[in-house]
């Protein structure tokens, strides 16, 4: 009688846990004389979250050539979202054949690809609102493109003359993330 009001109490605590709480926890189970409860675990919430790795990857597999730039001499106000610095790169055009003369392309090597990995999805929704405070204060010629899934935020600046397919194909590793 004892263990079974034991296991009762155990499976309450476990459900009530598992329902209550932010969000940011990840169900686990544990079986206990044949009854199953569900409690929660801060070790499975690693596992939904996105890895630089993981952006870069979907996007290498969507076509996109990006070569990783560390600016020198200054800082863009979009270096840090947050306390999140981003992961610079550029994309290749000279490699992807939109550009044929690597002369031509090497001078517009500049940093049009910011990767944000945020250390939770509501760190990342924190961020993006950053980033919608900076750019209501800014005067673009173009407006950047965002993507986010889960914890990834990126922005893409369309340089003049670029391909407007990247966007497409940023999104689409975006998404399959």
């Amino acid at each position: 009688m004892k263990l079974r009001m034991t296991v009762c109490i155990l499976v309450m605590v476990a459900i009530i846990s598992g329902c209550s709480g932010g969000g940011d926890e990840v169900s686990s189970k544990m079986t206990l004389d044949g009854v199953t409860a569900t409690a929660v675990t801060e070790g499975e919430k690693a596992e939904s979250l996105r890895t630089l790795e993981d952006v870069t990857t979907a996007m290498e597999n969507q076509g996109l050539k990006l070569l990783q730039i560390h600016p020198k001499g200054g800082t863009s106000i979009f270096a840090t979202l947050n306390g999140v610095d981003a992961v610079t790169y550029a994309i290749d055009t000279y490699a992807m054949g939109d550009v044929t003369d690597e002369v031509s392309s090497s001078l517009s090597y500049a940093v049009n690809v910011y990767v944000y990995v945020f250390g939770s999805d509501n760190a990342r929704i924190e961020g993006q609102n950053a980033l919608n405070d900076i750019l209501a204060r800014a005067k673009f010629a173009a407006a950047p493109s965002v993507f986010v899934s889960k914890n990834i935020l990126v922005i893409h600046f369309n340089s003049k003359g670029e391909n407007e397919q990247y966007d497409h194909m940023i999104q689409s590793a975006v998404d399959g993330l």
